[in-house]
């Protein structure tokens, strides 16, 4: 052996490796669908001490699932609509300002040099050119509105089943402890 190393790979590694690369590819083609099961769990998680109260006072767990999702997520639509009013009066109160507004802020727009604040019709086309270039995006628009509204039904729907499951959070916990480790 006068100075040459040799390296020495077995199929067992080669496979071992090939394998490893493959894995990690699959995770990171599924890595969507893991993000959602996660936050399914870590809301699972959240609601299971409601339902597991409910579930000690002699309600089915079913509905005691059910029960605490509907009103979780009634206190949260119903602050959502309470919001939007609050919000109505102020955009109806800004369109009827809007000519006033844009002849308090067009003449220093216009001193650097931005075209569109020239008056208000050229305003108009500009606005008008740019929903025209938006509006061709529309598809690309509802894609991502309805794909998040997707999102967030699986991920619900996902943690209601999960709630469902009595003491899933404690047998997740031993399955990944090691034997005769107490947690």
């Amino acid at each position: 052996m006068n100075g040459e190393k040799i390296l020495d790979i077995s199929w067992a590694g080669i496979f071992k490796v090939v394998f490893v690369l493959l894995l990690v590819y699959l995770l990171f083609l599924i890595k969507d669908l893991l993000i959602l099961i996660i936050f399914a769990l870590i809301i699972s998680v959240l609601f299971n001490p409601a339902i597991d109260f409910l579930q000690e006072k002699r309600v089915p767990r079913v509905l005691a699932a059910g029960l605490i999702y509907i009103l979780i997520f009634g206190v949260l639509g119903f602050s959502m609509y309470l919001i939007s009013l609050s919000f109505v009066p102020e955009i109806r109160q800004f369109a009827e300002l809007f000519s006033q507004y844009f002849e308090k802020i067009a003449p220093p727009l216009k001193g650097l040099g931005i075209e569109a604040f020239e008056n208000f019709e050229v305003f108009v086309e500009a606005s008008e050119r740019w929903l025209t270039g938006a509006s061709a995006n529309i598809f690309a628009a509802l894609s991502a509105i309805f794909g998040g509204v997707f999102s967030a039904f699986t991920i619900f729907s996902l943690a209601f089943f999960f709630s469902l499951e009595e003491k899933w959070a404690e047998r997740a916990k031993s399955f990944f402890s090691p034997k005769g480790t107490k947690t």
